[in-house]
């Protein structure tokens, strides 16, 4: 569960502590939800402690807009 994608976060170095913070206390704005890719179920799971649901959440989220992403180029360069 923590070596998953969905349990990391691409953000400066001088603002990783502070997301941080925001992401163990499930304290997160919606710019930073919208930002980082966490949804408002995903979000929910996270304020209740409930830490590999988030998880689940946010892959499927995250996997959902990585296919949407490169099924177009999929389809210009497939036969």
């Amino acid at each position: 569960m923590y070596s998953n994608p969905a349990n990391r976060f691409l953000v400066q170095p001088a603002e990783a502590a502070s997301l941080r913070e925001n992401v163990v206390s499930g304290n997160l704005s919606p710019e930073q939800c919208e930002m980082h890719l966490v949804s408002l179920e995903a979000l929910g799971y996270l304020q209740t402690g409930q830490y590999e649901r988030f998880i689940e959440i946010r892959a499927a989220n995250i996997a959902v807009l990585e296919r949407e992403f490169v099924q177009p180029l999929v389809r210009k360069f497939a036969p």
